[in-house]
């Protein structure tokens, strides 16, 4: 922006003459003469070394120039060098003319010939030569008396020559121009042609001029004009007075706190501020004025460009013409800001608050741009509303009456600044809000900052607008990017490359981020604006992406708790993130997402962690950190964790564990795990440690609410006198997760000492199920609660008992719990023949049960009907195998069915039964003897399976291995792929080769899996010494506890591939324990799966359908180790 005075196209008429003078005197020396004007002293000689100038009488003349008297002259004398000075008033303010002829030597040097300024007695700049290469040239000099080396600040005329100088001076410009021998008849002191000279950044204040020549140099006709007036006006009124170039109007103002303040709340109580008279020329000229207002209350502002003087009155408006901007404050009008013009234009709504006003008058086009600079904190202007531009000329504006003018009521103002413009402005913006040369701070506000670009797929185009607010055109060139990330920018639109005063053009900037971040660059163009070449400033973009993922580590880990990491970039843009958790390596099945964490948009890698709790112990776990923002999800690396071994000897328990006065394990006993992977086990506590004793210290300890608990102990009351003795002979644990045990009552009566305890499934409480003496459902008394519970695949828990308070014909049955309490599945003395399919009642329901999918299978005799003796069951068929669930039950096989396989072979009566999920059963039976059926081969196994029975094996007879057959059976289970899986001891070897595990298909008929004696695959060539223990899963995975040819004990494991070493005892076999390696002394698994009869079913197992194992580890001093081999 270039400043200059308010000029006008009339002569000199807001010039007042300083100072003048036309030599008319007497002949003789200058010194002491005292005529003409405005000077603050006479003539003085002040150069000892030469002489005073002298008077010439012939003085000189210049067409237009009205001319007197005689002329300052050089005369010989000292050095020949002649001068004088004369003192003025101090000028150094608005535009000063300093104005005289000459002609003066031929060349120049050695400080002469010259018409010099000072101030203070220093020359502060001057007019003439001074040797060099422009020494014959009339020039422009400086402080130090020479001219600039580029010619720039000399004009062609000949300092020999007779020369009318015209210099002007811009103090608030800081430019000194120079007129050689001008028309007089056109030259405009208001708005003069273009200079012959010109020095920039040089505007010499002085008191004091000096003319200085040798060799017959001679001046005449000086003069010195002056624009006190002359904008620019800078006024903080931090004086508390108002400067000369401003007077009031009005009565109620006031200074407080270096602000201009306007009382009164009535319309009629307005006051302003305005210009003087002669201050500019607000018409003729292009200016920029700017007001800083405050107004905390109810307040009514105006500030604008009027004619003569705005009174005020009872109206809204001033009452001369004027184009004006109104503000309201404290809620008047809804606290609007509105242009007047020839009607009211509302733009803003400010609201209180301090704010800063501007009006840019375009004299070329007569109109008018307010902008507003809202809550504003000093500083740059930065307009927030743009409104205009309205034409000024239909106003009725009076040049030169024409004034700026700001005032009101209830609202104080400071900080007045108005200048004048000249040639082009330029004045860019985005998105209406000013962009200043050289803003390195892009703002959203401006659109510098264009926001977020996807990286892949996106891109955002900002158009700016670049705007010629001054009086002459202005030339644009193209707009070219830089900076760091500038290959990210691109100009799409450039600007029209001329823009005429008071018109736009626009260009558009596409950002297409290369990369996720903050991505920087700077847009610049030139242009003629005389301060804003070329025009600057920075944009910035932020690239954005799908999060970046790193999977961390695992830390904190437990036997059932974990805390894991990771870290995560939201490359820009708000990002959810989970931790995705399973056992699956490729975390395709069984994943579980943690709750959703937020992260803010940044482009930092940001922690994350998530804590895990309920997990499996002994268990291998995949996890992976995923995060997902607008641009896409991404998910880091799988990593994994193995949890620890759910307990161990030495481990403390607390309250929250179920020991109330706290304690340590001293050793987990073996026990069941479920197919979630949850085990159930009895253990003994630290006898001595917290509040464990001899008389509490056994314990049944479950993981099933995802960390490990004491559900039951030994002397929990359970009556006055009463406690639980807990020996647990029988556990179960069911899929869902519910506990339960069989048990004994110290200081109860043997009629009602034995129990059922059961815990939910999240091991929150345990309650009693049922205990002896208890009044069973429907009638009669529970007795002799000693048999195995089971549960089918439902989650209902069966068990048979006896009766007492019945008759004998009814005194055994089942009973069934689904969480609701105990219901009678069947009762002894039920008719039971439409099952049958002939005349039969249940007699005693023996504990041969198996239970599994819907419902469980038992044993019973059949009986005459108790209540009407004449209808009799047939006593040669007075044994069946039954099926049975809630209000259904169905014959399997009955005591003389004959027996598939066998010629001849009837069944004599029923041992034992297994159950799988799938609702098929094997049994064990003996046949009828006869002719070819005797002791020795009448046992036999059967399957069950859809329906259709099948022999697995006959004693005697069915050949195992190497001709060799069985002599007898021992526990067997079927599964849900039609297998049975069965122990046996084989007939004809000897005692450490006869024990046998085989496996039964109906189409492969019967798999050797393991003999005593044989090779144990997996153990390094040991054999299998002696068959200890087997479990058999729901879906026929086994675990076979047997010791070795070594003497030490193993576990082999079949979960499809044979039956292969999975742990075993003895030298170089270790497992962690306290942090260190120990050696696995002996080892052991849970036993008890089987009922009466050796058929299992529903009865839990030491091995889950995945194969998981629980064992207890020996490891000597006292140290044992739960583990879970997965």
């Amino acid at each position: 922006m270039v400043l200059g005075g308010f000029l006008t196209a009339s002569a000199q008429s807001s010039f007042t003459t300083v100072a003048t003078d036309s030599f008319n005197y007497s002949a003789g020396t200058l010194n002491g003469a005292s005529g003409g004007s405005g000077w603050t002293n006479n003539w003085t000689w002040s150069y000892g070394s030469g002489s005073s100038l002298v008077v010439n009488t012939s003085g000189f003349g210049y067409t237009g120039l009205s001319t007197s008297g005689g002329r300052a002259a050089w005369t010989s004398g000292g050095n020949n060098i002649s001068q004088c000075t004369r003192q003025v008033p101090l000028m150094n303010s608005g535009v000063v003319y300093v104005r005289f002829l000459a002609q003066l030597e031929t060349g120049s040097g050695g400080g002469t010939p010259q018409f010099r300024l000072r101030k203070s007695g220093s020359p502060t700049g001057a007019f003439g030569g001074n040797g060099g290469t422009y020494a014959a040239k009339m020039s422009i000099l400086n402080s130090g008396l020479v001219t600039l080396s580029d010619g720039t600040a000399s004009s062609s005329a000949n300092l020999s020559a007779l020369n009318l100088v015209v210099a002007r001076i811009d103090y608030s410009a800081a430019k000194t121009e120079m007129w050689v021998n001008p028309n007089l008849s056109t030259f405009d002191y208001e708005s003069p042609p273009t200079a012959d000279a010109t020095y920039a950044g040089l505007a010499p204040e002085f008191d004091t001029i000096e003319m200085i020549t040798r060799s017959a140099g001679s001046f005449d006709e000086v003069t010195i004009l002056q624009n006190p007036y002359a904008l620019p006006i800078s006024e903080n009124f931090d004086s508390g007075t108002l400067p000369t170039t401003l007077e009031q109007s009005g009565t109620t103002m006031s200074f407080s706190g270096g602000a201009v303040v306007f009382d009164g709340i009535e319309e009629n109580e307005r006051t302003y501020v305005r210009t003087k008279a002669g201050v500019g020329n607000l018409v003729a000229e292009s200016f920029v004025a700017e007001v800083t207002m405050i107004h905390t209350g109810e307040s009514i502002v105006f500030f604008g460009m009027g004619s003569g003087d705005p009174n005020p009155s009872g109206s809204y408006e001033p009452t001369a013409p004027s184009l004006h901007i109104r503000a309201h404050g404290g809620g008047l009008d809804g606290d609007s800001t509105g242009v007047v013009d020839d009607g009211l234009t509302n733009v803003a709504n400010l609201g209180n608050g301090t704010h800063r006003l501007r009006l840019i008058w375009n004299a070329n086009t007569q109109m008018a741009v307010f902008q507003l600079d809202e809550d504003y904190a000093g500083g740059a202007f930065q307009a927030d509303v743009t409104t205009g531009a309205f034409d000024g000329s239909d106003n009725g504006f009076s040049d030169p009456e024409t004034r700026i003018f700001f005032g009101g009521n209830g609202v104080s103002f400071d900080d007045l600044e108005i200048s004048v413009l000249t040639g082009p402005e330029i004045a860019v913006s985005g998105n209406g809000t000013d962009i200043v040369d050289g803003d390195s701070s892009p703002t959203e506000n401006d659109h510098t900052d264009f926001g977020q670009a996807d990286v892949v797929a996106g891109s955002v185009v900002r158009t700016f607008t670049l705007e010629n607010t001054g009086p002459d055109g202005l030339t644009v060139g193209t707009v070219s990017v830089g900076g760091t990330n500038a290959g990210d920018f691109t100009i799409t639109t450039q600007p029209g490359s001329s823009v005429v005063s008071g018109n736009s053009t626009t260009f558009q900037v596409t950002f297409n981020p290369s990369a996720a971040g903050l991505r920087t660059a700077t847009l610049s163009f030139s242009n003629d604006d005389g301060d804003e070449n070329p025009f600057n400033f920075s944009i910035q973009g932020s690239g954005t992406t799908a999060p970046t993922v790193v999977t961390g580590g695992a830390s904190a880990v437990t036997a059932y708790s974990v805390t894991l990491s990771g870290t995560v970039n939201p490359n820009g843009l708000a990002t959810t993130v989970q931790v995705q958790y399973s056992r699956d390596p490729a975390m395709a099945s069984g994943v579980t997402t943690t709750a959703v964490q937020n992260l803010t948009a940044g482009f930092s890698g940001q922690a994350i962690s998530a804590d895990l709790s309920g997990l499996l112990s002994d268990a291998s776990y995949y996890y992976r950190v995923i995060a997902s923002n607008t641009a896409g999800d991404e998910a880091g690396d799988i990593q994994t964790f193995q949890t620890n071994a759910p307990v161990a000897s030495d481990e403390a328990f607390g309250a929250a564990s179920g020991v109330a006065g706290g304690g340590q394990l001293y050793r987990p006993m073996p026990g069941l795990i479920n197919n979630d992977g949850r085990i159930l086990f009895e253990a003994a506590g630290q006898i001595g440690i917290g509040d464990v004793t001899a008389a509490n210290d056994e314990w049944l300890m479950t993981d099933t609410s995802g960390s490990m608990k004491v559900i039951a102990r030994e002397g929990t009351l359970v009556a006055s006198g009463q406690s639980l003795r807990a020996t647990f002979p029988q556990t179960l644990l069911t899929d869902g997760g519910r506990s339960l045990a069989l048990d004994s009552i110290l200081g109860a009566s043997t009629t009602n000492d034995y129990l059922y305890v059961s815990s939910p499934e999240d091991s929150s409480t345990t309650e009693i199920l049922s205990r002896e003496g208890d009044a069973a459902p429907v009638s009669g008394v529970f007795l002799t609660h000693t048999g195995k519970p089971l549960a089918d695949h439902q989650e209902r828990v069966y068990f048979s008992c006896g009766l007492s308070g019945v008759a004998s014909t009814k005194n055994s049955g089942i009973w069934y719990d689904s969480g609701s309490g105990l219901t009678k599945l069947v009762q002894e003395g039920e008719n039971v023949s439409v099952a049958v399919g002939a005349p039969a009642w249940l007699g005693q329901i023996s504990n041969v049960l198996a239970a599994g999918g819907d419902g469980c299978a038992f044993v019973a005799i059949l009986q005459n009907n108790p209540d009407i003796r004449t209808q009799k069951t047939d006593s040669k068929c007075n044994q069946a195998l039954f099926s049975a669930k809630p209000g259904e039950i169905s014959m399997i096989v009955r005591k003389g069915d004959a027996v598939p396989g066998v010629s001849g072979g009837v069944l004599n009566s029923l041992n034992g039964v297994s159950r799988c999920s799938s609702e098929d059963h094997a049994y064990l039976g003996l046949m009828k003897t006869g002719t070819s059926i005797t002791t020795a081969n009448d046992q036999v196994m059967v399957a069950v399976i859809d329906g259709v029975s099948s022999l697995v094996a006959r004693e005697g007879v069915t050949e195992i291995t190497g001709g060799l057959t069985l002599k007898s059976f021992g526990g067997f289970y079927i599964t849900t792929s039609g297998a049975v899986v069965f122990q046996g001891v084989l007939g004809g070897a000897t005692t450490t080769t006869d024990g046998v595990l085989c496996r039964w298909t109906q189409p492969g008929g019967i798999e050797l899996m393991a003999r005593e004696g044989d090779l144990a695959a997996g153990t390094g060539g040991l054999n299998v010494g002696t068959i200890q223990a087997l479990s058999v899963s729901d879906a026929g995975a086994v675990v076979l506890q047997c010791i070795l040819s070594n003497g030490k004990v193993a576990l082999l494991r079949d979960i499809g591939s044979g039956l292969t070493q999975l742990v075993r005892a003895g030298p170089g076999q270790t497992v962690v324990f306290g942090g260190l390696p120990r050696t696995i002394l002996t080892l052991s698994i849970y036993n008890k799966f089987v009922g009466p009869g050796g058929g299992g079913g529903g009865m839990g197992a030491a091995i889950n359908d995945s194969g998981e194992v629980l064992t207890v580890l020996s490891l000597g001093s006292r140290d044992y180790v739960a583990k879970v081999y997965r």
